[in-house]
């Protein structure tokens, strides 16, 4: 069962690393926290990236909106898209919509680092 004083909450970071920049989303993206993925995915172009990686590990819900934000974001980048260890909610919804094949997805962030600086 979800912890229900989290419903709602998202807390989002971003961290540069040279030609990527990582967005770590932990909590819920929804329509009422999807602008902060959006802005968070923009700093991360703006800054240069190249690449994107997206850490899901503590991402616990996901609905459309989010799904349109990560696919916006993996279409505004010239590189990689790494989704890292995503939660089964999160990979579920990839499946349904058939994007599991359009994202890269890693078992860890150091594998995910490994393959955008290895590019």
């Amino acid at each position: 069962m979800a912890d229900e004083s989290n419903a709602g909450y998202l807390e989002v970071d971003c961290i540069p690393d040279g030609c990527c920049v990582t967005v770590r989303l932990a909590g819920e993206v929804d329509i009422a926290s999807v602008d902060q993925v959006r802005a968070a995915t923009r700093e991360a172009r703006d800054r240069g990236a190249v690449h994107l990686i997206i850490d899901c590990q503590q991402l616990d819900f996901l609905d459309s909106s989010g799904v349109k934000a990560l696919l916006e974001a993996h279409d505004s980048f010239d590189g990689m898209v790494v989704l890292v260890r995503p939660r089964r909610v999160v990979t579920r919804v990839f499946e349904v919509t058939g994007l599991d094949q359009l994202f890269a997805v890693s078992d860890s962030l150091e594998r995910a680092k490994e393959a955008v600086h290895g590019m």
